[in-house]
């Protein structure tokens, strides 16, 4: 599909939603990427899937420990996607490396590709990613700073500097895009998506990009 920021943006807050439903569940997706973001329409309108929970793991109460079709010491999930931590195959990962993975998405929207390097804990600090490639600040530098500031955080080095859910990533995009008059996305994906665009967004949104992408997320 041929959509523009906005509809893309809404898309991926649906996503965050279903991430965040698995993590409430207490799941993990763990191989969070374009490829595992189907996009359907139903009622005219695209909507997203997310799918392939092979490599699941439940974490929490009354959930086993056990990762799914997985063996001890094997890297998990799709290069370019996967947090540092899964990167470096720690047993412990958290929801905390889907925020990871859905901050890769994002990413890629944003600039085209994904990232280079993981933020360390003074860029997260500032809200700005130092070590991108020179196309990729140059796409970043068109967004206002407080959505690289949620895009910082997203990618952080550290779990710990990170969003602890999927539910924070989506409600910080949300509210940086409102506040900014960069973008609006409707803060429930449900009932309230037919309300009135405000007519600051109208005007923004004759100006914003439309590029052609691929049937995934980023690509759509």
């Amino acid at each position: 599909y041929n959509l523009d920021i906005q509809s893309r943006l809404e898309l991926f807050i649906s996503v965050c939603s279903a991430v965040n439903h698995a993590h409430q569940k207490g799941i993990i997706h763990r191989d969070i990427n374009p490829s595992n973001v189907l996009v359907t329409r139903v009622d005219g309108e695209p909507v997203p899937k997310v799918i392939d929970f092979g490599l699941a793991k439940a974490v929490g109460q009354g959930l086993t420990e056990k990762s799914i079709h997985t063996m001890p010491g094997q890297v998990l999930g799709t290069l370019g996607y996967m947090s540092p931590e899964q990167a470096l195959r720690q047993s412990e990962v958290d929801a905390r490396t889907d925020v990871y993975s859905l901050g890769c998405v994002l990413y890629e929207m944003l600039t085209g590709g994904t990232p280079a390097s993981w933020p360390g804990p003074e860029e997260v600090k500032l809200g700005r990613m130092d070590s991108v490639p020179a196309q990729h600040r140059r796409r970043l530098d068109k967004y206002p700073g407080r959505i690289e500031q949620v895009l910082t955080k997203a990618l952080a080095l550290r779990p710990d500097d990170r969003f602890a859910r999927a539910g924070e990533l989506s409600r910080a995009l949300v509210s940086a895009a409102e506040r900014t008059r960069w973008c609006w996305i409707p803060s429930s994906m449900g009932r309230s998506r037919r309300r009135p665009i405000p007519s600051w967004w109208r005007r923004y949104r004759t100006t914003s990009a439309s590029w052609g992408m691929r049937r995934s997320l980023p690509g759509l």
